[in-house]
This record gives structure tokens, C-alpha cells and sequence, in this order.
């Protein structure tokens, strides 16, 4: 495997993790002796406590370096073949 291709291949896997523990986020609002995301099991979390902007912009950001990372895959593998084509 090219280097290029390694490096995208990490990428990946970084971009994996950081979607996954953004989604982990997401999932312990249902956290809480209820269920319902309240330590006290009364309800959700109060909007004025409940801020999701950072983990939406970390799922934004894995969802782009994924796709970078794709495309730096398509391209290095596009790359190699071309290579091959002509040795």
C-alpha cells in the first residue's frame, strides 16, 4: 500500500472515532437513573443546558475529513494504476 493511501486510511479511521464519540454524545441524553437524560429522572435537560453545538460540529468535521480522506484514497489508488499503466 502507498503511503497516500496509509495516510487516507488513517484519516478514515480518525474520522470513524470522532463520528462515533459524537454519536455517543448524542446517546447519553438518555442517560440518568429515569432514562430521561435528568439526574433526578424528571425529563430532558433544560435547553438552557443542553447544548449540542459541539458535538454536531465534531460530526460535521468527521463527515468532511471522511470524505477528504476518500477522495485522497480515489486519487492515490487513480495515481497507482496510472503508474502501473505505463511501467
Amino acid at each position: 500500500m502507498s503511503s497516500a493511501m496509509q495516510i487516507a486510511a488513517g484519516g478514515l479511521a480518525g474520522a470513524n472515532l470522532r463520528l462515533t464519540a459524537a454519536a455517543e454524545q448524542v446517546a447519553r441524553l438518555d442517560a440518568g437513573p429515569g432514562g430521561t437524560g435528568r439526574p433526578d429522572g424528571s425529563g430532558l435537560p433544560e435547553a438552557v443546558i443542553l447544548d449540542l453545538s459541539p458535538t454536531a460540529l465534531d460530526a460535521i468535521g468527521a463527515g468532511t475529513a471522511f470524505e477528504a480522506d476518500t477522495i485522497a484514497a480515489r486519487d492515490a489508488a487513480e495515481t497507482t494504476r496510472l503508474l502501473d499503466v505505463r511501467a
